[in-house]
């Protein structure tokens, strides 16, 4: 690439390839000394002429007369062009003083370098240990139920945790046999309910009863229908009943007698208990225990019963009530047995599918050589045809059987009587369509598809093919055509229908401990400031502060909050990052950051977990509350739901929760700050 410019009398060339600068002085100028200043300190002496010079390289010219004071060239800045465009050189100086400023295009951007090789997937991190659970509390009496209510938005996923080891596999659990179902609303015998195969449409019943301190009593007992069977298999006959109790920390059992009778209900022998197993708590719904009996194979009378009697043991010093429920559509207890389950009927076969279209006909073979032609045998009279049978329905298709080795070939049979001569019929021969007028017995062959017919009954008969002889030999196997396209997928059959679920597994063992929460603080919520739960001074690793019940005793109205504060520290501050969204019966208003604050609710609860609480890095938080709210959004009173997700990036350890509300009394709300120590 060459380039050219005038300055005055002097003429500079650029030789971007080459490397070179040229320097013409015209003969109007006399220069004695010439002067370029570079990083390659390039000298040039002329009177006259052109020169072209090389980096580095000095030339001594002919003595000139003398002229003006020596003139100098100085290289000033060199600047990367765009791509594509021409080189340029400017004169920023003087014409006895020149500076040559230097434009020079970037080169085209070379191809990308191939991709570096994948690096090894770090090593799997060992899992925590898992934390003991904490002591029970004893529980409160049981208030009135009320109506379920909307269910609330799913909250944000959290990053998935680090996989721990697999754990060791636990015991096979039981395989599924015949249920018996509890069914109190039926009177089997006197003095005992129905222990059935089939359960009720009967709403869910609950029996109470008050076990005193220290000892076992019976709740309640069930005697099956007389037995359809004669043997029972042996394996785990598994109890699954839902009780409730008055608290968590209350230490009644359960377990199931077992006794055989006769049809009357007269007790023939024990058969033998259950494990004893803890009711567990739940301050909302019955919760499900479930206990086992493993039988021997055992020999019955078909018309013998078994009896069910549920035992509860207070192990507390004072009386204790349980509820025991059964039917309904929730809470229906049962009992799986190893005896084989009654098969249900199979399931309608679902319609045929559409069939496809048929793909494009490959290309034709090469037709085999014709090969001679057999002598036709005389052709027997046709018997009549037979009245077509009723078709019957189709039954289920059976799995196809093994194919059979094909059996020798039989003696060929005995030549048949000559049949009668029948009616002297014409032989017709047309390209295209058959004879018009045809008589019984009348033959046509049609020239077009070589195909012979016999007019019988009214209908054209074929016969076969006039021209086929004996079958010559297989001519080569034409090129396969390509594949046509598939057809449309069939119409999906009816879904069968599903079967019971099976039986639980047993659990398995218990985790390792990982320390223990602790009650560190509980606090009644009243109007103003609620309160402050202060010295933590870092000496748990996670904290969760719960509240439940929250009310605004005046009208909802927009603008009144809740607020918590971190250290002191306000939500939608420098101190904290991350995303709050809000919804309102199910639909996503809106986002906000931070921990913020919580808009108008009435009976609002919620939690609040701080990880890494000892820590005086980030530390992060989750937040999630629910309640009702008279938005500005809608001005209508719904139900709405809050989450905060986030971290705290204070860089000191956590000292203090607390929380505040503004512009309306609040009460009747809990608030619960656990912590889980370091």
């Amino acid at each position: 690439m060459t380039d050219v410019v005038n300055i005055d009398n002097t003429q500079v060339i650029l030789d971007v390839q080459s490397n070179n600068l040229v320097v013409e002085v015209l003969p109007a100028n006399s220069i004695e000394n010439v002067v370029i200043q570079n990083s390659n300190s390039l000298d040039i002496y002329q009177a006259s002429g052109i020169i072209e010079i090389s980096a580095g390289e000095s030339i001594q010219g002919p003595k000139g007369d003398k002229g003006d004071p020596a003139a100098t060239i100085t290289v000033g800045s060199t600047t990367t062009g765009n791509s594509g465009t021409s080189a340029s050189v400017t004169n920023s100086g003087s014409s006895s003083d020149v500076v040559l400023n230097f434009t020079i295009p970037k080169g085209d951007t070379g191809a990308q370098g191939i991709q570096g090789i994948q690096g090894d997937i770090g090593l799997t991190g060992p899992q925590g240990p898992q934390g003991i659970q904490g002591e029970t509390g004893e529980q409160g009496p049981q208030g009135i139920q009320g109506e379920t209510g909307p269910q609330g938005i799913q909250g944000i996923q959290g990053e998935q945790g680090i996989q721990g080891i697999q754990g060791i596999q636990g015991i096979d659990g039981m395989s599924t046999g015949r249920y018996y179902y509890f069914n109190n609303s039926i009177t089997e015998l006197t003095g005992y309910k129905q222990l059935g195969l089939e359960p009720t449409t009967a709403t869910q019943s609950t029996t109470t009863n008050s076990v005193a301190g220290s000892s076992t009593e019976l709740i309640e007992q069930f005697i099956s229908e007389p037995f359809d069977f004669t043997l029972i298999p042996g394996g785990i006959q598994r109890f699954s009943l839902f009780f409730t109790k008055q608290a968590i920390n209350n230490e009644v059992y359960v377990f199931v007698r077992l006794k055989l009778a006769d049809n009357d209900g007269t007790v023939i022998a024990t058969v033998g208990d259950t494990d004893e197993v803890l009711i567990g708590f739940d301050s909302l719904n019955p919760v499900m225990v479930e206990c086992d009996i493993v039988l021997p194979t055992s020999s019955v009378s078909a018309t013998d019963r078994m009896i069910a009697e549920i035992y509860v043991r207070n192990n507390d010093s004072s009386p204790k009530t349980v509820d025991f429920y059964t039917e309904g559509s929730q809470h229906y207890s049962y009992v799986v047995t190893s005896l084989q389950a009654p098969q249900g009927p199979v399931g309608p076969q679902g319609p045929q599918g559409i069939q496809g279209e048929p793909g494009p006909a490959g290309p034709q073979g090469l037709q085999g050589e014709q090969g001679i032609q057999g002598i036709q045998g005389e052709t027997g009279a046709t018997g009549p045809q037979g009245i077509q049978g009723i078709q019957g329905e189709t039954g289920p298709q059976g799995e196809q059987g093994i194919q059979g080795v094909q059996g020798l070939t039989g003696p060929e049979g005995p030549q048949g009587i000559q049949g009668e001569e029948g009616t002297q019929a014409t032989f017709s021969v047309t390209s295209a369509t058959p004879p018009i007028s045809p008589v019984e017995g009348q033959a046509w062959f049609n020239s077009l598809n070589g195909k012979s017919y016999i007019y019988y009954d009214s209908v054209w008969v074929e016969v076969g093919s006039s021209l086929s002889g004996p079958a010559g030999p297989q001519g080569e196997q034409g090129i396969q055509g390509e594949t046509g396209p598939a057809g449309p997928q069939g119409i999906q059959g009816e879904q069968g229908i599903q079967g019971i679920q099976g039986i639980q597994g047993e659990t398995g063992p218990a985790g390792s401990n990982g320390g223990n929460w602790t009650l560190l603080g509980t606090y009644q919520a009243t109007s103003g400031f609620f309160s402050s739960f202060t010295g933590l001074n870092g000496a748990y690793k996670e904290l969760i502060l719960t509240w439940d019940g929250c009310s605004c005793t005046g009208s909802p109205i927009n603008n009144n909050y809740i607020y918590i504060r971190i250290n002191g520290v306000q939500g939608d501050y420098s101190n904290y990052t991350g995303i709050a969204q809000y919804y309102f019966n199910g639909s996503n208003y809106g986002n906000g950051g931070g921990l913020g604050q919580f808009l108008t609710y009435n009976y609002g609860s919620g939690f609040l977990r701080i990880t890494n609480a000892n820590s005086t890095s980030a530390k992060g938080y989750y937040m999630s509350h629910s309640g009702l709210i008279n938005s500005s959004a809608t001005s209508t009173l719904q139900m709405a739901h809050q989450i905060h997700s986030g971290r705290f990036t204070q860089a000191s350890v956590i000292n203090s929760i607390n929380f505040q509300v503004i512009n309306q009394t609040w009460t009747a709300g809990e608030w619960n700050l656990w912590g889980l120590p370091v």
